[in-house]
């Protein structure tokens, strides 16, 4: 246990190294930009460079905002005594699940609205089969309301017969069910018990505590079951609504590993560009009502 004690006090201290390096160099380029930004100020700026010089300010606070994330997970890590040394979690695969499709889900022509409001306009993309895909933008820019459109497979998307998906969407959770945790689970799964109580450890729980009726469980502890509903369900496509939202740095930790080890797709939102960073294979990006691929192949 001592020899895991420490490996566990090494991988702290150097994510903490590795968070602080970003930290600082987030800080530098914010720094930077501050400083021509202040410069612009004394300067007259031309109408046709106005819209260039909202752009700039715009990713600044973008980087500034980078910057502040970092530094909560640097303070969440301090707050961590002692973190388990756990195996990665596998997930067995079902040959009922199984997909030859390289692109289960596609989308052509795809326009969105909020409202009056264009959030998307005429958009084509195909999602790879068994990637992990990040969909990031503003707030307001269209991620959830996409996710939403493809779950409800509405006009221009289009979706293999042998998609079968699994969702979690931010909220809170209340469970009313009086089953204990450990039953609530297995009901809803074909994974063995094993598998179960070994997401559940990666969750944070005791062996102890999964005899606890679900619906005495707070809302966090509510939050991290509902994740791990999301994981444990047959499926093949796993889609994700902000999940990092509410979570504290041992699920997001947990959540990572989830990701990385589901044999299956996973299509995910999140304003966690570190958390975005380390688990997707793919970032699409939706700027003025588009869609666009940033990182990785399809």
């Amino acid at each position: 246990k001592r020899v895991e004690t420490i490996k566990a006090s090494e991988k702290v201290n150097k994510e903490k190294q590795r968070l602080e390096q970003a930290i600082e160099q987030k800080r530098k380029q914010a720094k930077k930009m501050s400083t021509v930004s202040e410069k612009n100020k004394n300067k007259s700026i031309k109408p046709d460079r106005l819209s260039s010089s909202k752009q700039k300010d715009s990713v600044q606070k973008a980087v500034q905002k980078t910057a502040k994330a970092l530094e909560t997970r640097v303070t969440q890590l301090g707050e961590v005594e002692k973190i388990a040394a756990l195996k990665p979690i596998r997930f067995p695969s079902s040959p009922a699940f199984e997909m030859h499709n390289r692109f289960p889900i596609m989308g052509q022509s795809v326009t969105l609205y909020a409202g009056e409001k264009l959030l998307l306009n005429r958009v084509d993309f195909q999602f790879s089969l068994g990637k992990k895909i990040a969909i990031t933008g503003d707030n307001g820019s269209g991620k959830s309301t996409l996710l939403q459109h493809i779950l409800t497979a509405r006009e221009g998307i289009a979706v293999s017969q042998k998609v079968r998906v699994s969702s979690y969407k931010q909220m809170g959770y209340k469970l009313t069910d009086t089953m204990p945790v450990i039953d609530y689970l297995m009901k809803q799964t074909d994974y063995p018990e094993n598998t179960v109580r070994s997401v559940l450890n990666h969750l944070g729980f005791r062996q102890t505590e999964l005899s606890k009726p679900v619906c005495a469980l707070s809302g966090g502890e509510a939050t991290r079951i509902s994740l791990a509903v999301v994981f444990i369900r047959p499926s093949n496509v796993i889609i994700l609504d902000e999940p990092t939202n509410f979570i504290d740095i041992q699920t997001i930790e947990a959540l990572e590993g989830f990701i990385k080890n589901y044999p299956g797709t996973v299509i995910f939102t999140s304003h966690d560009q570190y958390f975005v960073k380390k688990t997707a294979d793919q970032i699409w990006q939706i700027t003025d009502q588009r869609l666009s691929l940033v990182k990785g192949l399809c």
